[in-house]
């Protein structure tokens, strides 16, 4: 609690005429004033508050989508690579198997019934991974 006839006093003599001292009703009136002014920035300070708190969880859960949108992006192209790769390397392998000069499997027939054999087989293969896809 104030003493409030002391600092009437004291107030009193820091300035003020001499000839007029500060009643006790003024420095209650003024300390009242002052009150409520804490009371009213303590009431701002706890809004801001409340407001800061739910934009900081709502810039979270923005971030939290945006990560999960990047992840599904990176996801998808990902995926579209390795189909393209799951169907260029059986085909480079076969490829490769006719651009060597070694035997291969039925190279001494004349027709061309293993050649289609072997293709038949990789477009299996790729239509195979594209359905899967």
């Amino acid at each position: 609690t104030v003493d409030l006839p002391l600092l009437a006093t004291a107030a009193a003599g820091s300035g003020r005429d001499a000839e007029a001292p500060v009643s006790a009703d003024e420095v209650a009136h003024y300390l009242s004033d002052v009150y409520d002014h804490i009371v009213a920035l303590l009431a701002s300070s706890s809004h801001c508050d409340m407001v800061l708190s739910r934009a900081h969880s709502n810039y979270l859960a923005r971030i939290s989508l945006e990560l999960g949108e990047s992840t599904v992006e990176t996801n998808l192209f990902a995926s579209r690579w390795t189909v393209i790769g799951a169907i260029l390397v059986p085909l480079n392998v076969v490829t490769g198997l006719w651009g060597m000069n070694v035997k291969v499997p039925g190279g001494e027939r004349e027709d061309l019934r293993n050649f289609f054999l072997i293709l038949s087989g990789c477009m299996a293969f790729v239509i195979a991974v594209i359905v899967w896809a």
